[in-house]
C-alpha cells in the first residue's frame, strides 16, 4: 500500500490533549518541545492518516525524529527530519497508538499518539432530486455516491412509488417507468458500504400534456334556416387517442358530432347567437372550446335594378331581380314613384311596365320594396325619358403626325358628357374631348396603336365605343406591297407556317408594330455585312446598297458578289444575311428588311481571312462610315479557345483602339454560335451521350468558346424559333456573353425557318431547279408558285444565329434612325433594357453527384438592378417598337466608358480544384463604384477534362453568373492545340447597371467524377467513346477580373 501525504487531512485533524510537557533540561542545553505531550486522532480505517508533529528546540539546534514505540496493529514511520507521522492500518484493529522521540542531540523528548479507526458513512451525490417526466415516457436518472474509505458500495430501493415501477441498473441507474399521469411519486433509496449507509428521496411528477381542439372560425353568421357544418381539427401531442363531444348544447336547435364533424341543425324560426361548447378528452385531460352561430334573417338582395331609357311615346318594360340567402319567398311592390307617368309591378315577379306622358322628360325615379315577410331592402328605377336616343360608333383615326384630331361620331340631346380610357396611356401625350364629341390626342414618339374606349353619358343613359388612333401614319403602303411578308413570322407573327408543316405561336415577334407605317425604316444607317459577300444587283437589295462602298478581297474589286461554279450547290450565306436586314420594302418584291431602307455595304472577309480584312472590315477603312457591323460567323469547335488563339490579342488591341479613337465606331453586333447540340472539328461531329434529362439540357457549346465571343465590344446574338412554347432555336449556343436574342428559326421543314433573300435565278443558292426521274421540283423552301414567281431569288431555309444577328441588327439600325445622337453603347444598351422576357416558365438545370444537387443553370436571373438575365437569351427577344420609343422619348446618353486593367484575385496562390460541388473560391477587390456594363474574367487552368467545369461569377450585391456551364462538349484542353496555350477570357452580360464596387467571386466547381461518353460521328455515324475522368485534380493557376462600366452623372 502506497502511503500517501494529503495536506488537506493535515489539516482536519484535531488535537485532544492540551498538556504541557516537561523538557529534560540541563545547565548548558534546553530539550526540544513537542506542542502537547499526548494526541489522540480519529483516523479511517482503510486510508490512515499523516500529521506533523514537529517540535521546537530555543536554541535552534538541529532535530532528529524516530518511532520508539511501534503500533501494535498498523505500520508507522516518520520523516527524521521534519517530524511528518505517517500511519497506515491494518485490517480488523479498532485502537492503536505509536511513541515518537525527537532529540536535539544532547537532550531528548517523547510524545505519545492514540489513534482510533473509524469507518465513514457513504453519501448520494445527487445535486436534483425532483424530476418530471410524460407518463408515457421512462425517467432515467444516474445515481453517484461516494465513500470516503473508498468501500464498495450498494444501492436499493427501499419503497416503490404509488404508481408505477422503479428499478436499479448495475450501472446505477434508476429507471421509473411511470403507469398513468397520477403526479408527483416518491422513491426511497439507500446507499450502504456494508457497515454503514445513507438514504435519499427521489420525486417524480409524471403529467399529460392536454389535447387541442381547433375550428376554422370562433364566429359565424349564418341563415337561421340553413344547418351548419363545422370540421374539427383535434390533435394530442401525446399521441392520445380522442373522444370529442358537445359539452353544451345551443339555446336553440340542435348539436351533434358526426364523422370528426359539427353539425348544428336549427329550429328554423330563433334568431341571434348561439353558443355551443365542444370538449375533447385524451382519457386523463380535456379542452373545451365554444362556437358561436349568429343565426341571422338576411335581407332580400337587389341584383338587378334596370335603368332604362325610353321615347316620350313608348314603353319601359324591365324587371326588378332579387334574391333571399334564407330562401324566403319574395313580393315587391310599389313604395314611391314620380308624378309623370304610371309604373305597374307584378308583386310576385318585379316585372314592371312604364308608360310615360307627353311631360315625362327627364329622369323618373321609382322606388320599389322586396321584402321577405320581415324585412324590406328598397331599390331605385331610373327611367330616362328622351325625345332623342343616344348613340356613339365605333370609328378610326389616324395622323402623319403626334397629333391626332376627330370628331366623335354620335347623336343625342344636348348635354351629352364624354369621358374616355386608353390602353396604353404611357403613349399618350395629352388628351382632351370638348362637349361637342371634338377631340385632340397627342402621342408621344412612336406610339403603338392607341385604343381610346369613349363613353358618352346623358343622365343615367350611356354609351361606349371603341376608337383606334394611330399616329405618324407616313408610310400608307398595305403590307401586301411584299408578297413574302405574309410568311415573315419574325416581323409579324400571325401563326404562320413559314413555308414549313407547322406555324409558330401568334404575337411571338420582335414587334416592328407600326414602326414601318411611321416612316421608321433605317433610312440614313450603313450596316456592313462581313460575311461570304453580298449580290449588289439583287432585286431587293440593289436599291439599298451603297454604290461603290463594299469590296471583294479575292479579287480586289468593289463587288463582292458571289461567284459559282456549274456543278455548284448551296446559297450565298451573306445575300441571305443582308436580307433580313435590309431587303427594300413596299416595293411588290420578295419580302421586308427590319430596316427597309438602310444602307448596306458587303465585304467576303470569310473567304479571305487575313489579319488585314479583319481589320479593314471592323472599323478599319472599309467600314469607317458604317453605323452597324453584322458578323454572322464564328467558331464551334471542341475547345474553349485561349486568348492567344489566331490573332485574338491583335483584333482585341486592334478593337480597343478603334473604340477609343473613332468619334463614332460602329455597333458590332455577332452570332453566338449554333453548337447546342453538337461542336466540330473538320468533317468530325462531337456530340455527348447525356447521363440523365437535365445534362441533355445543357449546351455542348459556350458562348464564351471564342475569345472573340467574349470581348466587350461585341455584341452577341442568339436565336429563337417561331414558338412561344419552345422558344430557343434548337441549335443556339447560349451563354452569359449573350446580351439579347433574335429570331433564327428552325429548319423550315417541320418548323418555320427565316424568309430571306437567295441569290438570284434558279440556276444556282439555296432555292434551285432540280431534276429528277419523278419530275422537277425545287429546293430552298418556299412553294412551286412563288419559286416561278420570284425565280427562284429567295429561300426559307434561311437559320441558324446568322439569321438572329442581322435581325438584331436591323432592330438597331432603326434605333439609330429614331436618335442619331446615341452611341454604339447606347444603341446596345436601350434594345437590352427593353428586350422581352421570354420562356418565363424555364426551370433550373440541376445536377446530381454522390447524393448533392448543383444548380447547372439557373435560368432567368434578376441582378440587383432589376435587370432579368438569362444564358440563354440574354435580356430576352429584342423589341423593335419598346427600343425605338426608349430611344426617342427623353433618352439621356450614356456617360463615357471606363474600364479597370485586369485585376488579380486576393489569392493568387495555385489553389487545387476538388471533385464536388463545392469547389473554390477566390475574391477580387474592386474600388471603383462604376455603373457596370460588362464584367470580363479570365483565368489559367489545368484540367485533363475541362468540360467537366463550371465557373461562376458573384457580384458584390449577390448576383450570380455562371459564364462557363458544365458538361460542355469542349473537352479538349488547350495545350493539345496549342504550344504554348493561353488564359481563357469569360465575359458576362448579366451585371448590366449593378455597381461594381466591393468583393467579386469566382467559383470554379468539378461537377463530374463519373465516366463521361461521347459520339464522334461522320455525317451521323459514329459509336460511343469513353473519355475517362481526370486523374489528378485540376488546378486554379491565375484568375482576373475587368469591369466595364462608367461613372454615373450627377443631376
Amino acid at each position: 500500500m502506497k502511503k500517501i501525504l494529503i495536506p488537506s487531512l493535515l489539516s482536519s485533524l484535531a488535537l485532544v490533549g492540551c498538556g504541557e510537557e516537561t523538557p529534560e533540561t540541563t545547565a548548558e542545553n534546553t530539550a526540544p518541545v513537542f506542542k502537547t505531550d499526548e494526541l489522540s486522532l480519529a483516523v479511517s480505517y482503510r486510508k490512515g492518516s499523516t500529521i506533523d508533529v514537529a517540535a521546537t528546540d530555543k536554541e535552534g539546534d538541529t532535530l532528529t525524529y524516530s518511532i520508539v514505540t511501534k503500533p501494535r496493529f498498523g505500520q508507522a514511520s516518520i520523516d527524521s527530519q521534519s517530524g511528518v507521522l505517517t500511519y497506515l492500518p491494518s485490517d480488523g484493529a479498532e485502537k492503536d497508538a505509536v511513541e515518537i522521540s525527537v532529540t536535539d542531540g544532547k537532550s531528548t523528548s517523547y510524545l505519545s499518539v492514540e489513534l482510533t479507526l473509524t469507518n465513514a458513512e457513504p453519501q448520494f451525490d445527487v445535486s436534483t432530486i425532483k424530476y418530471q417526466t410524460h407518463y408515457k415516457k421512462e425517467q432515467e436518472i444516474a445515481l453517484a455516491v461516494s465513500d470516503p474509505d473508498n468501500d464498495p458500495l450498494t444501492i436499493e430501493i427501499t419503497s416503490q412509488p404509488e404508481s408505477g415501477t422503479a428499478e436499479i441498473t448495475e450501472d446505477n441507474r434508476l429507471i421509473y417507468t411511470p403507469e398513468a399521469p397520477v403526479g408527483e411519486q416518491k422513491i426511497d433509496l439507500t446507499v450502504s458500504d456494508g457497515v454503514n449507509s445513507n438514504t435519499l428521496s427521489i420525486y417524480i411528477d409524471t403529467y399529460n400534456r392536454s389535447p387541442v381542439i381547433s375550428v376554422p372560425f370562433s364566429r359565424l353568421d349564418t341563415s337561421y334556416k340553413r344547418n351548419v357544418t363545422v370540421p374539427l381539427s383535434m390533435s394530442d401531442p401525446d399521441g392520445d387517442e380522442l373522444t370529442v363531444s358537445v359539452a353544451e348544447q345551443p339555446k336553440n336547435g340542435y348539436a351533434e358530432i358526426k364523422a370528426g364533424q359539427l353539425i348544428y341543425t336549427p329550429d328554423g324560426e330563433a334568431t341571434g347567437e348561439q353558443i355551443i361548447r365542444l370538449e375533447v378528452s385524451d382519457g386523463f385531460a380535456s379542452n373545451v372550446t365554444d362556437i358561436i352561430l349568429n343565426l341571422v334573417n338576411s335581407s332580400p338582395e337587389v341584383s338587378v335594378t334596370p335603368q332604362l331609357t325610353v321615347d316620350t311615346d313608348g314603353t319601359a318594360t324591365g324587371r326588378v331581380l332579387a334574391t333571399d340567402a334564407d330562401g324566403d319567398s319574395l313580393s315587391y311592390r310599389l313604395l314611391s314613384s314620380s308624378d309623370d307617368g304610371n309604373l305597374i309591378i307584378d308583386e310576385n315577379t318585379g316585372d314592371f311596365t312604364y308608360r310615360p306622358t307627353a311631360f315625362s322628360v327627364g329622369k323618373q325615379r321609382f322606388v320599389i320594396g322586396v321584402s321577405d315577410g320581415k324585412v324590406t331592402t328598397q331599390t331605385e328605377v331610373v327611367i330616362s325619358v328622351t325625345t332623342e336616343t343616344l348613340t356613339l360608333e365605333s370609328s378610326s383615326y389616324s395622323s402623319d403626325s403626334q397629333r391626332v384630331e376627330g370628331q366623335l361620331l354620335f347623336t343625342g340631346p344636348s348635354g351629352v358628357v364624354f369621358t374616355t380610357e386608353v390602353n396604353n396611356d404611357k403613349d399618350i401625350e395629352s388628351l382632351a374631348i370638348d362637349d361637342n364629341g371634338r377631340f385632340t390626342l397627342v402621342a408621344k414618339p412612336y406610339a403603338e396603336p392607341i385604343d381610346m374606349v369613349v363613353t358618352a353619358s346623358f343622365g343615367n343613359e350611356s354609351v361606349t365605343a371603341v376608337m383606334k388612333v394611330l399616329t405618324q401614319q407616313k408610310n400608307q403602303a398595305s403590307d401586301d406591297s411584299d408578297p413574302l411578308y405574309f410568311q415573315q413570322w419574325h416581323l409579324h407573327n400571325t401563326g404562320q407556317t413559314g413555308f414549313s408543316h407547322s406555324s409558330g405561336t401568334k404575337g411571338f415577334d420582335i414587334n416592328i408594330g407600326q414602326l414601318h407605317k411611321q416612316g421608321l425604316t433605317g433610312n440614313g444607317v450603313e450596316v456592313a455585312v462581313v460575311d461570304t459577300g453580298l449580290e449588289l444587283a439583287h432585286e431587293d437589295l440593289r436599291n439599298n446598297v451603297v454604290p461603290g462602298a463594299s469590296y471583294d478581297f479575292v479579287n480586289k474589286d468593289t463587288d463582292p458578289s458571289p461567284e459559282y461554279k456549274d456543278d455548284e450547290d448551296g446559297g450565298d450565306h451573306g445575300t441571305s444575311v443582308a436580307g433580313l436586314i435590309a431587303a427594300e420594302g413596299f416595293n411588290q418584291l420578295g419580302g421586308r428588311g427590319v430596316a427597309p431602307e438602310a444602307g448596306l455595304t458587303g465585304f467576303n472577309y470569310l473567304e479571305h481571312q487575313t489579319l488585314e480584312a479583319w481589320k479593314s472590315t471592323h472599323g478599319g477603312d472599309k467600314t469607317r462610315s458604317a453605323r452597324v457591323i453584322n458578323q454572322s460567323y464564328g467558331y464551334g469547335i471542341p475547345i474553349v479557345l485561349p486568348t492567344n488563339a489566331f490573332d485574338f490579342k491583335v483584333e482585341e488591341a486592334i478593337m480597343e483602339e478603334h473604340y477609343r479613337n473613332s468619334d463614332n465606331p460602329a455597333l458590332m453586333i455577332k452570332s453566338a454560335g449554333n453548337g447546342f447540340n453538337g461542336v466540330s472539328r473538320g468533317w468530325w461531329t462531337y456530340e455527348r451521350v447525356n447521363a440523365s434529362p437535365e445534362e441533355a439540357r445543357l449546351p455542348h457549346q459556350l458562348s464564351n468558346s471564342d475569345p472573340s465571343n467574349a470581348s466587350f465590344y461585341n455584341t452577341l446574338v442568339s436565336a429563337l424559333s417561331a414558338d412561344a412554347n419552345a422558344p430557343r432555336s434548337s441549335y443556339s449556343t447560349t451563354g452569359s456573353s449573350v446580351m439579347f436574342s433574335a429570331p433564327g428559326g428552325e429548319y423550315g421543314w417541320s418548323s418555320p425557318a427565316m424568309v430571306t433573300t437567295d441569290v438570284s435565278g434558279c440556276e444556282k443558292g439555296y432555292s434551285k431547279e432540280r431534276e429528277a426521274d419523278w419530275g422537277r421540283y425545287f429546293t430552298g423552301g418556299l412553294d412551286d408558285r412563288f419559286q416561278e414567281l420570284t425565280q427562284c431569288s429567295y429561300t426559307s431555309e434561311f437559320n441558324g444565329t446568322s439569321s438572329a444577328a442581322p435581325v438584331a441588327s436591323g432592330v438597331a439600325a432603326l434605333v439609330m434612325e429614331a436618335n442619331p445622337a446615341m452611341s454604339w453603347r447606347d444603341v446596345r444598351y436601350v434594345m437590352a433594357k427593353t428586350a422581352t422576357k421570354i420562356d418565363v416558365n424555364f426551370q433550373p438545370v440541376k445536377l446530381n453527384q454522390a447524393g448533392d444537387t448543383f444548380v447547372a443553370d439557373p435560368g432567368w436571373i434578376t441582378n440587383a438592378a432589376g435587370n432579368h438575365f438569362h444564358n440563354w437569351y440574354g435580356f430576352g427577344m429584342v423589341n423593335a417598337t419598346k427600343a425605338v420609343q426608349m430611344a426617342a422619348r427623353d433618352y439621356a446618353l450614356l456617360p463615357p466608358l471606363q474600364q479597370t486593367t485586369f485585376i488579380p484575385a486576393s489569392d493568387q496562390s495555385k489553389t487545387t480544384i476538388p471533385e464536388n460541388f463545392q469547389g473554390i473560391t477566390k475574391t477580387f477587390e474592386v474600388p471603383q463604384n462604376w455603373t457596370v456594363e460588362g464584367v470580363q474574367v479570365k483565368v489559367d487552368i489545368e484540367h485533363s477534362r475541362m468540360n467537366d467545369l463550371s465557373i461562376e461569377l458573384i457580384s458584390p450585391s449577390g448576383t450570380r453568373s455562371i459564364v462557363a456551364t458544365a458538361r460542355n462538349m469542349h473537352m479538349m484542353t488547350p495545350d493539345e492545340v496549342f504550344i504554348e496555350p493561353g488564359p481563357l477570357l469569360f465575359l458576362s452580360q448579366a451585371f448590366l447597371d449593378e455597381k461594381a464596387g466591393g468583393t467579386w467571386q469566382l467559383r470554379v466547381i468539378d461537377t463530374n467524377s463519373q465516366m463521361m461518353h461521347y459520339k464522334k460521328t461522320f455525317f451521323g455515324i459514329g459509336d460511343p467513346i469513353e473519355l475517362p475522368n481526370n486523374q489528378t485534380l485540376g488546378k486554379l493557376n491565375k484568375a482576373e477580373l475587368r469591369i466595364y462600366g462608367h461613372e454615373e452623372t450627377q443631376s
